[in-house]
């Protein structure tokens, strides 16, 4: 049945009164909706087979006012699901074996979801009652075995469809958008195609749907004309007065149709790429295991609430952002805190939601509502800045303002081709698309960087932000603690082993958690180019345990103090072999980042401070910078920047956007160090989780990739369509041909930009810069 007036969005109150009625016919066995799609599928049950006297009954059931319902699952409220009738109940979860002690069934969460899959099995096993359960996720089944004296089969069912019928949390945040009709376009297509290749009758009715498609098209152009400026709607209505004068009707409906159709790709394309990547930057448990008593229930993370305790183990996501009030472990969250490694926690410390417990089991008081959490702030910052303004006649703006310069040139390449040819020519040179290709790709070129920048704790808020950080020539640096913060090296090694190889183990497996030892013995083994080995980590137990050729080498503190800066002991196969010790570094920790900043080309770097001339030089030349200025305050750094401007230079502003918002106000872009995220109060257009300059290198790094790949965009957008204009001009290339040959350029670039969001190197988690030239054994 299709119907969008009762199945598609916002028809809740029709769409409940439909299952209730439906489900009365006891013949009914399952109905399954599409709401996306305004479509219901009714299965009788398949002893039926006088397939008309079921659709009269079911007429009949449909329209009594009065009877007995069955009460609905939750489910319902989806925009796509299933319900299955099991008895006097109507479930999610499709039962396939209930017997006494014995119960099969299958839910589609269960197979899309392996890790909420593993969570409900083990939630099921634990609760009372439960002998032993066993998944199948390849067809998302769960099987259990029970006693009936203590649960009955119907309270595990319940228990199905409330841990697994409720959405992800992002799936909520970022919902799917609505289906475009295509019923108009369509329409206008085949009687384009009937127009130009069989029944030129039908002329004036394709003529009518052309002008009225464009009606819109017409004001803009028509304002554009006031305005004196000449654009997109400008060149689209010549087509439109050009396929009217020469009656390729064909032409004007495909190219119609194809912007509709990547229009409405773009938006489910991106909107399914903005799930996919909060769900991998900051992925959130479906289920929260929340303590009551000495027992423990799942619960929806978005149903917590202050002062509720929740409990996580090794493997499992924190639900949502809490003190730690019983336990010690290992956690990872580094997309939450801008850290290059994991994190030992202990009872006092704050959890964030989206962090994973590497090792240990902890209890947590909730801190707050899933909505207030650092995640869902992160989550905003990403939305916000894969949102390019739409333009009035393409995807983007951006793209749009690109197209537009191509515009003039277009009339006047099909100015030669009238003169030269004839309408027919002229019209075929108007007709290449230069702004939906680049406007496809650009989309997704941002979600792919503004997830790489989440990964590594740089959190991008404007969507132009790439292209401002790639275009910056002066990088001003405001002075600040961190800036001067200085590392440790390596001062002394103890071995049984050749130093290198003791230095090798110790970073291999050192290098998994968040810690200035761990700099340090990377820099150690890029100043012997000695090879730092890519291993998992094993364990985290006493310290990291790495397993090479059969071997296990764990790294652990000889005297883990509240600085964790002692003295490092590696143990292989349980056995000491060495100790490492470390000492204050000579240069600060942003010293290597300046070099990286001032290596790429056109790039100054200017350091600025309130604090004393002097003291300022003596910071710029332990950094390596040579252009500072001391005893600035901010509107004195505001004018220095405003001046820059005044010269023609373009400036990035790296400091505390809070602390000093009207410097950053007058960069042309602003990198915040203050590591909020909500935009209170901070001008910046991107801010750093933690305040270290390397991640602002590895912005600029990103952005200048991105920069790079939208000019090569733009670049393979001109070729194809020239090639057409000389087509037109010179082997008589029709309209329709154009139309074809735009829109393969078109899919070339969707692919290449869709490919690399896809690809295993476009989503891998960036990893530590390990070597400057590493070298084998």
């Amino acid at each position: 049945m299709r119907d969008p007036r009762i199945f598609g969005p916002g028809a809740d109150a029709h769409l409940r009164r439909f299952l209730e009625r439906a489900f009365r016919l006891e013949s009914v066995v399952s109905i399954s909706v599409d709401r996306g799609e305004g479509r219901a599928v009714v299965r009788p049950a398949r002893e039926t087979t006088d397939h008309d006297r079921f659709l009269k009954s079911l007429s009949a059931a449909l329209r009594a006012e009065h009877g007995p319902a069955l009460a609905l699952p939750r489910g319902v409220r989806e925009s796509e699901f299933t319900v299955h009738r099991h008895g006097l109940l109507l479930s999610t979860c499709q039962v396939t074996i209930d017997r006494p002690g014995w119960l099969r069934f299958r839910h589609p969460a269960l197979r899309r979801d392996r890790v909420l899959a593993r969570e409900f099995e083990k939630y099921v096993a634990s609760s009372p009652g439960v002998v032993r359960t066993a998944l199948d996720a390849r067809v998302g089944a769960l099987t259990v075995r029970y006693r009936p004296a203590e649960v009955a089969a119907s309270r595990l069912i319940r228990l199905a469809e409330e841990a697994l019928d409720s959405p992800a949390w992002w799936d909520r945040t970022v919902p799917a958008p609505s289906r475009t009709s295509f019923t108009l376009a369509n329409t206008n297509l085949v009687l384009g195609a009937a127009v130009d290749l069989a029944v030129s009758a039908l002329a004036p009715v394709s003529a009518l749907m052309l002008v009225g498609g464009n009606l819109r098209t017409f004001g803009l152009a028509w304002r554009q004309v006031r305005e004196r400026n000449i654009g997109l709607p400008v060149l689209y209505t010549a087509i439109v007065g050009g396929t009217l004068v020469s009656g390729q009707f064909l032409a004007s409906a495909l190219m119609s149709w194809s912007f509709k159709f990547w229009n409405d790709r773009l938006r489910q394309d991106l909107s399914a790429e903005r799930r996919r990547s909060l769900s991998e930057t900051l992925p959130l448990p479906r289920l929260a295991r929340l303590a009551v008593g000495d027992g423990e229930v799942l619960s929806p993370p978005e149903r917590l609430r202050a002062g509720d305790q929740v409990l996580v183990g090794p493997g499992e996501l924190v639900p949502t952002d809490g003190r730690v009030i019983q336990g010690s472990g290992v956690v990872d969250e580094q997309a939450l805190r801008g850290l290059a490694g994991a994190s030992r926690i202990r009872r006092g410390d704050v959890l964030l939601a989206g962090s994973r417990v590497l090792h240990g089991s902890l209890r947590l008081e909730v801190a707050g509502g899933a909505d207030r959490t650092r995640a869902s702030q992160i989550g905003r910052a990403l939305l916000a800045a894969t949102s390019h303004d739409a333009g009035a006649s393409s995807p983007t703006r951006k793209t749009e303002a690109f197209a537009e310069r191509a515009v003039a040139p277009t009339f006047a390449m099909a100015g030669v081709g009238l003169l030269a040819g004839d309408l027919a020519t002229a019209a075929a040179i108007l007709r290449p698309d230069y702004a939906t290709g680049p406007g496809v790709a650009l989309p997704l070129e941002t979600v792919r960087d503004a997830t790489a920048c989440a990964r590594i704790g740089v959190i991008v808020r404007s969507p132009d932000a790439f292209e401002r950080v790639a275009r910056a020539d002066a990088v001003v640096i405001d002075d600040s603690p961190a800036l001067r913060a200085r590392g440790l090296e390596v001062v002394d090694v103890q071995s049984r082993l050749p130093e290198s190889l003791l230095l090798r183990y110790a970073a291999s497996a050192f290098r998994h958690m968040a810690d200035e030892r761990t700099e340090a013995l990377l820099d150690a083994c890029r100043t012997r180019r000695c090879h730092v080995l890519d291993l998992p980590a094993a364990a985290f137990d006493r310290g990291v345990t790495v397993v090479h050729d059969g071997r296990s080498v764990m790294v652990r503190g000889l005297d883990e103090g509240p600085t964790a800066t002692g003295p490092l002991v590696v143990e292989i196969d349980g056995a000491a072999v060495g100790v490492v010790t470390f000492g204050p570094s000579p240069r600060p920790k942003a010293a290597r980042a300046i070099e990286r900043l001032r290596e790429r080309p056109g790039v100054a770097v200017v350091l600025l401070s309130d604090r004393p001339e002097a003291e300022v030089g003596r910071t710029a030349a332990s950094l390596g910078i040579s252009t500072f200025l001391g005893g600035r305050t901010d509107v004195d750094k505001a004018a220095f920047l405003r001046d820059l401007h005044a010269r023609g230079a373009r400036t990035a502003f790296f400091g505390d956007g809070r602390l000093r918002g009207e410097p950053a106000a007058a960069a042309d872009v602003a990198v915040s160090t203050s590591g909020e995220i909500d935009r209170e109060g901070d001008p910046a257009e991107v801010v750093l989780m933690q305040p270290r300059l390397d991640l602002f290198a590895d912005l600029c790094d990103i952005a200048g990739s991105h920069a790079e790949r939208a000019r090569t965009a733009q670049r393979l957008v001109i070729l194809p369509n020239a090639l057409c204009v000389v087509g037109a001009l010179f082997f008589g290339a029709t309209a329709l041909a154009v139309v074809i040959v735009s829109n393969l350029s078109t899919l070339g670039l969707y692919q290449r930009s869709s490919g690399a969001l896809h690809s295993a190197a476009g989503r891998e988690r960036p990893r530590r810069r390990l070597v400057a030239s590493p070298i084998g054994t």
